[in-house]
């Protein structure tokens, strides 16, 4: 984006501005600083030996690493290949063994663990959800039937 510098007070005005914004001086001996809209326009012919920023289409001058108007790097950093590893395991015994735990020992926890893990697009993580999630409700139930045997007894 072009601007015209007004050579009395040096307030970047628009391109196309006839009369500065801060000091209202006509801006025909204004100094331009950056590219013009006109010439950001051209034929794709012509821009093959110019570059161009790509963030704010200011020109690129020769061998920029960066735009000096955005400070946009011109040249893109090549992308290291995704490699995807068929033997990957998403969640470790152990990890299953302490959530098994905690769910033997706060069913609760259990539930609220295993109803959220039951959802994941993995499926040996979601059958892992599943399990924790019945495991919770067979210990809720356990439990109710313990504390129940517990006070009937006391009384």
């Amino acid at each position: 984006m072009a601007v015209k510098v007004c050579s009395s007070c040096g307030e970047d005005n628009k391109e196309n501005a006839v009369i500065c914004a801060s000091c209202n001086k006509t801006l025909h001996d204004a100094t331009i600083r950056g590219t013009l809209d006109s010439d950001k326009n051209q034929n794709s012919s012509t821009k093959s030996s110019i570059k161009f920023c790509s963030k704010c289409n200011e020109r690129l001058e020769v061998g920029a690493l960066k735009c000096k108007y955005c400070q946009t790097p011109t040249i893109k950093a090549k992308k290291a290949p995704t490699t995807y590893n068929s033997q990957q395991t998403y969640g470790s015994g152990k990890s299953y063994f302490l959530l098994y735990l905690v769910t033997f020992l706060i069913p609760f926890i259990g539930l609220i663990v295993g109803g959220i893990i039951s959802f994941d697009d993995d499926p040996e993580k979601s059958e892992a959800g599943k399990g924790i999630l019945i495991f919770g409700i067979i210990m809720i139930v356990v439990s109710a039937i313990f504390w129940t045997i517990v006070i009937s007894s006391a009384t």
